[in-house]
């Protein structure tokens, strides 16, 4: 069953990422998204970077800074470090590409309870993403 999973979806995800890397002579910020559970000592929002080796600190810092500006709660490398982070292992294989994980507490975005998300404030997330994206495109 997990081979099976793995031949359908994660294998293809992979081989297409991968494919996409190649294609491009341009510097490349693969953003990995996840959400965590709103345990005691989680931040609001987790800048993962693997202790800044698969992200250089400036790219870390502009979407750290950029949820800050909004009033979240940001901290390096918590909940985890990204040690085991697929994504962030694969993409540092490529050169010229940065890899970093967002760490999305669910409090920020949805009512665990009822398991509702405010669509509100995923735009409002959506839309720091964007403007941190924006200026890493200005990044030399």
């Amino acid at each position: 069953m997990i081979e099976a999973r793995l031949k359908s979806y994660y294998d293809p995800f992979y081989r297409q990422l991968q494919e996409m890397i190649q294609k491009t002579s341009k510097p490349l910020l693969v953003l990995d998204g996840h959400s965590m559970d709103s345990k005691k000592d989680r931040p609001e929002v987790g800048i993962v970077n693997q202790k800044h080796q698969s992200c250089p600190k400036k790219i870390s810092r502009i979407f750290k800074n950029a949820f800050e500006k909004e009033g979240y709660q940001t901290r390096y490398n918590v909940p985890y470090w990204g040690e085991r982070a697929n994504i962030l292992n694969f993409a540092r294989k490529f050169k010229g590409t940065s890899a970093l994980a967002i760490e999305l507490n669910k409090k920020i975005y949805m009512n665990e309870q009822k398991l509702k998300i405010h669509p509100a404030k995923i735009r409002r997330i959506r839309k720091i993403l964007k403007q941190a994206l924006k200026k890493t495109e200005k990044i030399e």
